[in-house]
């Protein structure tokens, strides 16, 4: 609460688009590794101003996708 008794609100938003180095950063593997799962279509990317960015919702379904993987 600031001196003047009003309150500042503080928007944090989730990312939509992260490039392979965050990907590889949030998944714990190379960035080496996210670029061959997006090379072979495992993890699909999308082309956003002529840079590889990999969307927030494809990245969950990812790793949702290996809880069948043994």
């Amino acid at each position: 609460m600031k001196e003047d008794g009003s309150e500042r609100v503080v928007i944090h938003a989730e990312k939509l688009l992260y490039r392979a180095t965050e990907a590889a950063e949030c998944l714990g593997v190379s960035r080496a590794k996210i670029y061959e799962l997006m090379q072979s279509g495992v993890l699909p990317s999308v082309r956003f101003d002529g840079c590889r960015r990999i969307r927030r919702d494809d990245l969950r379904a990812f790793v949702e996708s290996l809880r069948g993987v043994a």
